[in-house]
């Protein structure tokens, strides 16, 4: 049996050891522990350190779950979606998917989103360290190129929208003894994950300030990027947004020229 072939049925039948068969078998050495036995014991260790890995990440939904819960469902996450990459930092990026689509989440339609928050937390903890940009070095752009100026955003930001007010999720998860229950019936909410130095935070946004922080990201124009919010928020003003993001340090400085934050016509 060649090498490839038996990776693949070592992974496969690693997840299913009641599929072993007389060939696999066979490419086993004897021993005192069936090779089937042995099997469950490497299924048992893969899925338990993966499903640490990912479980670690998800404190806040646990909380909202249960263990058990999310035991189970990262336990039949990992069977379908086993790692790609040896880095087991991003392993886990399409539990949220998973959960939207797991029978037993079907009942907590908010679940999928605060996984994605959770997630997007992890990822600005994770991200590259870079550094804020200067307010002294935006005042150096001269007035007429100001609208075409592109401003990228920080590697830690990451953006989140959602139907149900994941703000108030967070709140209530984070109450040491949490008593009643919590209305996920009061409207959407807009959020940014960020890490301004060294510990990642969640805020809370406007929709307008949503709008022009996502057309940023995505490589637009400070221009089109205001026109864009104050068109779907009619309270979004630029000059205060600015102030506050710089404050913030969503943005990431500008190279060693700054002309390439220019959009080039």
């Amino acid at each position: 049996m060649r090498l490839n072939k038996i990776q693949k049925k070592f992974k496969d039948t690693m997840l299913d050891p009641e599929a072993l068969d007389n060939d696999f078998s066979a490419v086993f050495a004897a021993g005192k522990i069936p090779a089937e036995d042995r099997m469950k014991i490497y299924r048992n260790n893969v899925i338990k350190s993966l499903n640490n890995a990912i479980i670690v990440v998800y404190p806040l939904t646990e909380k909202l779950v249960g263990e058990g819960f999310l035991k189970t469902a990262v336990e039949q996450y990992i069977v379908a979606n086993l790692p790609d990459q040896g880095n087991l930092n991003f392993y886990g990026a399409t539990f949220a998917d998973f959960i939207e689509t797991y029978e037993p989440a079907k009942k907590l339609p908010y679940l999928p989103d605060m996984a994605r928050l959770e997630w997007a937390w992890e990822l600005a903890t994770l991200a590259d360290d870079d550094e804020p940009l200067d307010p002294h070095a935006l005042q150096e752009i001269p007035e007429d190129k100001l609208p075409d100026l592109r401003l990228p955003l920080r590697a830690s930001v990451n953006l989140l929208e959602s139907s149900y007010p994941l703000d108030k999720i967070v709140d209530f998860c984070r109450l040491k003894n949490p008593e009643g229950t919590l209305n996920i019936d009061t409207g959407d909410a807009q959020m940014m994950i960020f890490r301004p130095v060294l510990q990642a935070q969640m805020r809370k946004i406007s929709p307008g300030e949503f709008i022009f922080l996502r057309a940023l990201k995505n490589g637009n124009s400070l221009m089109n990027a205001a026109e864009w919010a104050t068109e779907a928020d009619g309270t979004f003003d630029l000059a205060p947004m600015l102030q506050k993001h710089l404050e913030l340090g969503t943005f990431k400085a500008f190279g060693e020229k700054n002309e390439s934050n220019i959009t080039k016509n």
